[in-house]
C-alpha cells in the first residue's frame, strides 16, 4: 500500500524582489514537508501571493518603478521579511529540524505583520496608477481578498505563538517544581 501525499505541502525556496522583477529563480531543491501546520500554509501562500503582487506592482509602473521611492522601499523590505521566514522554514525542513521557540515567539508574528502591512502598501501603490475605474474596482476587490487573508495569517500566527508560550510556560512550571521537589528533598537528607 503507498502512502499518501494528501497533506504534503512542496516547499520551494522563496525568490527575492529581484528574482521576481527579473523572472529569475534560484536553483534549489524542492522540498515535501509532511503535515504542515495551519501557519506553515499560510506563510506560503501569503509569499507566493505576495510575489503576485509584486509583479502587478512592478509591471503596472513598469519604467516608472522608483527603487528609491520611500514607499517602494517599504514594499520591498515587507516582502524581504516574509522571504527570510519562508527560507528559515525551508532550511528548517532541510535539516530535518523543528522551527525554534524563540523564532516562533519573535519572528512569526513579526512576519504575519509584515504581511498585513505588504498587502496594505502594495495595492494602496497599483490602485493608485489606476487609470480606469473598473480597473480600480477590479483591484479593489483583489484589494480586499488579500487583506483578507493577511488578517488570517495574522490570527493563526497569534494563534499558534500564544500556544507555544503556553507550552513553555508548562515546560518552566514543571522544571520550577522538579527544582523544588529536589531541593526539599536533598533538604531532608
Amino acid at each position: 500500500m503507498t502512502e499518501s501525499n494528501v497533506d504534503m505541502l512542496r516547499l520551494e525556496y522563496p525568490r527575492t524582489a529581484l528574482e521576481v522583477y527579473s523572472d529569475t529563480k534560484t536553483d534549489q531543491p524542492t522540498i515535501d514537508l509532511p503535515n504542515p501546520t495551519a501557519w506553515v500554509r499560510l506563510l506560503v501562500t501569503q509569499h507566493q501571493q505576495a510575489q503576485w503582487d509584486l509583479e502587478q506592482l512592478h509591471g503596472m509602473c513598469g519604467d516608472a518603478y522608483n527603487w528609491a521611492n520611500r514607499r517602494i522601499v517599504a514594499i520591498e523590505r515587507n516582502y524581504q521579511l516574509l522571504t527570510q521566514a519562508l527560507e528559515y522554514v525551508y532550511k528548517t525542513a532541510e535539516a530535518n529540524t523543528t522551527v525554534s521557540h524563540e523564532w516562533m515567539q519573535s519572528e512569526l508574528m513579526r512576519t504575519a505583520s509584515a504581511a498585513q502591512k505588504f498587502t496594505t502598501d502594495v495595492w494602496t501603490a497599483i490602485t493608485s496608477h489606476d487609470k480606469d475605474q473598473a480597473e480600480k474596482d477590479g483591484h479593489q476587490i483583489t484589494r480586499i481578498t488579500r487583506l483578507n487573508d493577511a488578517v488570517q495569517f495574522l490570527q493563526v500566527a497569534d494563534r499558534k505563538r500564544a500556544e507555544e508560550q503556553q507550552t513553555w510556560n508548562a515546560n518552566c512550571e514543571k522544571w520550577a517544581i522538579n527544582q523544588q521537589e529536589e531541593t526539599e528533598r536533598l533538604a531532608k537528607e
